[in-house]
């Protein structure tokens, strides 16, 4: 007797089962949790992924889709890695297949989710993914209850601010400080002045010159 697989037709299928159908069809956000590089039927390079909804009544749920690399389309498949977060750098860095699954795993996007008929002809439906977009939902904090990005930098930067001053303020006063005791000496030159009435024999010359002139007379 041949076995029919009856879950199939069950409106609500079980939660765990990556391949039962998303509702209501939508857009949701996601979290890739786990990445494979694979070959398609068709011979072209794929990378198989599983994701699972990060909020909504169907958070935690896990399905699968996948990202295929043709040569009619190859920008479909960079655009949605881009959107999913992996950089055009990354991208000019890596030449596998492999890479990118790599890079992919714990990466957010949002795509719309729909049903069709895979293989067609054949009945059974299939959730089908619109194209990726950026994630538009909240990411979720880092252990602790922390933002990941937020508390690993500030924090660090406070504690700089925090310990740079005292090392510096001690440094700059005592470098200060010893320029300043020279400042006295200028009073010592004040002495020089003294030497003043010696300058008045000079009168007593301009003095001696009037004789001379008087002798003009002779001419």
């Amino acid at each position: 007797m041949a076995e029919i697989p009856f879950a199939q037709y069950l409106d609500n299928p079980d939660e765990n089962d990556p391949f039962a159908l998303l509702k209501p069809v939508g857009p949701y956000n996601f979290k890739i949790v786990f990445t494979k590089a694979d070959v398609s039927g068709n011979g072209n390079e794929m990378i198989k992924i599983r994701v699972v909804v990060t909020d909504g009544p169907n958070a935690g749920k896990e399905i699968y889709t996948s990202l295929t690399l043709t040569d009619d389309t190859p920008s479909r498949f960079t655009d949605q890695i881009i959107a999913a977060g992996v950089t055009g750098a990354e991208l000019r860095q890596y030449t596998l297949m492999s890479q990118l699954a790599e890079v992919l795993l714990n990466k957010f996007f949002t795509a719309d989710v729909q049903h069709r008929e895979f293989p067609v002809g054949s009945g059974q439906m299939r959730n089908n993914f619109g194209f990726w977009q950026k994630f538009s939902g909240q990411l979720p904090a880092a252990a602790g209850g922390t933002p990941d990005v937020q508390a690993a930098v500030v924090p660090a930067s406070a504690t700089e601010q925090a310990v740079a001053p005292p090392p510096v303020a001690p440094t700059q006063q005592a470098a200060v400080s010893p320029p300043a005791a020279p400042a006295p000496a200028p009073p010592a030159p004040a002495a020089a002045p003294a030497p003043a009435p010696a300058q008045a024999p000079p009168e007593e010359d301009t003095a001696l010159d009037g004789p001379p002139a008087a002798q003009a007379p002779p001419f």
